[in-house]
């Protein structure tokens, strides 16, 4: 899929290691589509007066002397990093929590700054929370923010509500406070000529304070998506997903104490046929982490799962039947999980 050269949010899956180094890495579409746009020397601008200076590695793709951050923010892994392009030398950055909410920013300013931290009580961005799409289940109609989210904003949430989208369209929706939910969404999808909304990997919610969702729907490759180019149904194509995510079922011999191979299905070679013959693969839940080993056999047309395997089943208590989602966390070697249990 062709992206815009305008469209300039991403976010960033925030993962423990990064968060004890010095660099960040961004999405390499934003860097094709917009790397020209930007300084070598870039603000990072927060939400509460926070602002670090930081070096723009246009090469690979990284923002360099981060480590100030990772470290002002008490950063651990498991955060989300919503960027929004505000001119060359300066990207505004919102800071999403381990439960997909906005977090409450600490009262901290960059040691290089003169200035105090701002009074949230002013807020000129909106709030936001994010919704990631599961492969375990569609969403269609409704959705279910975070709860300490709706314990911010509930005491200014009407009933009804409007969802505004990025082309400009808004469409009427409903908060049901009772069951904490919002209703409405099928409208964005008759809008796009789609069944569900799973067509997406994230959903960024962005509430202005009034009645008003700002909505960005960001594709495979972590860019927000520009839907006044007319995307509409076929036209919203598989690549939105990209080759993005590897499935495997939990089967009794993948349970034994010493397993000798997990093999990863041969229907997504479309992620497996851009590794080298022997790589590792590091994946994520929050901040905790694990290596597996990846072998391609020796006619390279299976690719498994060696070492690693049996301390992450354990970890995470797989059982048969079990369904586990990789899902690419970004251009890399590194993963998030889903675990969908037997008979769900």
């Amino acid at each position: 899929m062709a992206c815009s050269p305008c469209i300039s949010k991403f976010v960033k899956y925030v993962d423990s290691d990064e968060c004890q180094s010095d660099e960040l890495t961004i999405p390499w579409r934003f860097v094709h589509f917009n790397g020209n746009r930007l300084n070598e020397t870039v603000k990072l601008r927060f939400r509460n007066g926070y602002i670090i200076q930081v070096d723009f590695d246009r090469r690979n793709r990284r923002f360099v002397r981060m480590h100030d951050f990772f470290k002002d923010f008490s950063m651990k892994g498991g955060e989300i990093l919503f960027f929004q392009y505000a001119s060359r030398g300066v990207l505004d950055v919102f800071i999403i929590g381990a439960d997909f909410g906005e977090i409450d920013y600490p009262g901290v300013v960059h040691s290089r700054q003169d200035s105090t931290p701002q009074n949230l009580i002013n807020i000129r961005d909106g709030w936001h929370y994010v919704h990631q799409l599961s492969h375990a289940g569609t969403v269609v109609d409704e959705i279910v923010p975070p709860h300490r989210y709706m314990e911010k904003i509930c005491k200014r949430m009407p009933l009804k509500v409007k969802y505004v989208t990025n082309d400009g369209d808004e469409f009427l929706g409903y908060y049901d406070r009772i069951q904490g939910r919002f209703t409405g969404l099928k409208l964005i999808c008759d809008h796009l000529g789609i069944e569900n909304l799973n067509a997406f990997t994230t959903l960024v919610f962005c509430y202005d304070w009034t009645k008003r969702f700002h909505v960005s729907f960001i594709d495979g490759y972590n860019m927000e998506i520009n839907l006044n180019m007319n995307l509409r149904g076929d036209a919203l194509p598989e690549s939105i997903r990209v080759p993005s995510f590897f499935v495997i079922e939990v089967k009794p011999f993948h349970m034994l104490p010493y397993c000798y191979g997990v093999d990863i299905p041969v229907e997504f070679k479309r992620v497996t046929e851009m590794w080298g013959r022997n790589v590792e693969i590091r994946v994520y839940k929050g901040d905790i982490s694990w290596t597996l080993s990846v072998h391609k056999r020796a006619d390279w047309k299976c690719t498994c799962i060696l070492n690693g395997w049996t301390t992450f089943r354990d970890d995470v208590q797989l059982g048969i039947g079990d369904k586990l989602y990789f899902q690419w966390k970004d251009e890399s070697y590194k993963f998030t999980f889903e675990v969908v249990k037997a008979g769900n």
